[in-house]
């Protein structure tokens, strides 16, 4: 997390970091082929590294149907707002049973697939919190006065490629790819943030 602070009082804020419940979603939705099938908006590549698809012993129509359902909560969950997710709590899944039964089953894979992911994405010594602190800078000596106090939300998810989706004015998906480009990221929040600042 960035926060800068001018005179005492909060500036602007901004919160990045792995979100492993919007990851989880999208790992259910690779590893039980729903990708073809389910429509969701935004609709987000593949995971990367891939994750390959399983038999769903369940009846898949409802599977798609209960998914579609869970994904749009699973977007409108701020990260630090969230309960627990996990056993024997499934926060978003307690009227979702066939789905609920899906991520019970492939959860210990998940688990350990984020782990993995997590640990490479931690050896690269990444991000560019420092760049992106001289990029609000950037606005602020453009016009000529400090940044209206603003927050917002960088959800990162290991998906395909370098993408970026504006969930709301303060909430933004992005692939891990595209935090690793300091250049692309920039360029995919200047719009973000000149609604913000």
């Amino acid at each position: 997390m960035i926060t800068m602070r001018m005179a005492g009082a909060p500036s602007w804020q901004v919160r990045s970091g792995f979100d492993g419940p919007l990851t989880l979603a999208l790992y259910v939705r690779d590893v039980a082929g729903l990708g073809r099938y389910a429509s969701a908006e935004p609709d987000l590549p593949v995971l990367q590294p891939p994750v390959p698809a399983q038999p769903v012993q369940a009846d898949l129509a409802e599977v798609v149907r209960q998914w579609q359902r869970w994904w749009p909560r699973m977007l409108a969950e701020r990260s630090e707002d969230a309960a627990p997710f996990g056993p024997p709590y499934w926060p978003g899944l307690e009227d979702l049973p066939v789905l609920r039964a899906l991520v019970e089953e492939h959860f210990e894979a998940f688990s350990g697939w984020s782990r993995q992911v997590q640990l490479a994405e931690q050896a690269r010594a990444r991000r560019g919190s420092l760049g992106l602190v001289h990029f609000v800078n950037g606005y602020e000596r453009r016009l000529g006065r400090p940044v209206r106090p603003f927050r917002l939300d960088l959800r990162e998810v290991p998906v395909e490629g370098r993408g970026g989706w504006v969930l709301s004015a303060g909430a933004v998906v992005v692939s891990s790819a595209l935090l690793d480009d300091e250049a692309s990221l920039m360029q995919f929040l200047q719009p973000v943030i000149d609604d913000l600042a």
